[in-house]
């Protein structure tokens, strides 16, 4: 679930044209679908056509399955049959997340939960039309990950829990009546609101990456914590991705993981364990602090002493030391 407690709908898309072609049941679905208290921040929601019919008295998953063949075939969400997820094209730009850094954080998060290949795809492609300038920093290390990188190790594609699947453009596989798959390179998808003639060719810098946050994400919890359920292993590296994206070490990220380690936590508390080292004071740099401190009080309270004035009895330099280091272990500090 996404945690919203409302979904924003363009008041632009009624002056679509593309939209006004939508028929009632199209339009009504992708209402529901934006607003659905099971959609990501990512824009991805569960295939449940049963729960999704429920939502309007009277309709059946059949019309549903209609209704999500047309929002495809005009490219306003992109549907995977083998994974049973659902991308509402463009969601992050409409519902302006990208404009708050925390909650597009979030959102790149479970972005890389997307089980669909095709879906990855889609959402890349969408990601790269937000402004660069605004959000590139935060958004191309996960677009890297989501177009794959370098093939993962067996134990690495499953902790990611990556599958594959078709879907690009929009292509519903299995749905009666959807369009023959798209010979397009995804990268050339138009976003929902964008004509296909405007799409930006893909050029070099399109090209499949060879590393990103997801995998970095997955090395760094295999190595640093031992064997979890998968549940558990892959929030781990969703967390552990997210935390990467926001520009936080990967070593400070690795120190949290190995508290996470020694502590009956749940995997979403790894956020607060890594805080928590970032915040920590090495011991050496607090005790020397504090025997300055100290010092520092008894050559006060050596110079406010009552004694009366007098002829300071001569004394070596190694007996001074001595007298001052006594009185600076004898200090417990102010009570």
């Amino acid at each position: 679930m996404s945690g919203q407690q409302y979904a924003q709908f363009r008041i632009a898309r009624w002056s679509d044209p593309r939209w006004r072609a939508l028929g009632r049941d199209a339009q009504w679905l992708y209402t529901q679908l934006v607003s659905h208290p099971d959609r990501s921040l990512a824009g991805v929601v569960p295939l449940l056509r049963r729960k999704f019919a429920a939502g309007a008295h009277g309709t059946t998953p059949a019309e549903v399955s209609a209704a999500l063949a047309e929002l495809a075939t005009a490219e306003f969400v992109t549907v995977d049959e083998d994974t049973e997820e659902v991308l509402v094209r463009g969601f992050i730009a409409d519902d302006g997340l990208w404009k708050q850094p925390r909650m597009l954080a979030v959102a790149l998060r479970k972005a890389l939960l997307i089980h669909s290949a095709g879906i990855r795809a889609d959402l890349a492609a969408d990601l790269r039309r937000l402004p660069a300038d605004r959000v590139g920093h935060q958004v191309e290390p996960v677009v890297s990950a989501l177009l794959g990188g370098p093939d993962p190790t067996p134990d690495v594609a499953q902790a990611q829990g990556v599958a594959s699947g078709n879907g690009v453009g929009g292509y519903v596989k299995g749905v009666e009546g959807a369009p023959a798959p798209s010979t397009q390179h995804p990268h050339q998808q138009p976003h929902a609101g964008t004509p296909a003639h405007e799409a930006a060719a893909p050029g070099p810098e399109h090209s499949a990456p060879t590393s990103g946050p997801a995998n970095v994400s997955v090395r760094l919890v295999l190595s640093a914590v031992p064997r979890q359920p998968e549940d558990v292993q892959r929030e781990l590296i969703n967390q552990t991705a997210g935390l990467l994206a926001e520009g936080i070490p990967a070593e400070t990220v690795t120190a949290g993981l190995r508290r996470w380690s020694a502590r009956p936590l749940g995997p979403r508390a790894l956020p607060s364990l890594v805080a928590e080292v970032m915040r920590q004071v090495p011991e050496r740099s607090v005790q020397a602090s504090r025997t300055d401190e100290w010092a520092a009080v008894a050559a006060e309270l050596a110079a406010e002493s009552d004694d009366p004035p007098g002829p300071a009895p001569a004394a070596d330099g190694a007996e001074v030391d001595r007298e001052f280091t006594a009185l600076v272990s004898s200090w417990q500090g102010p009570r």
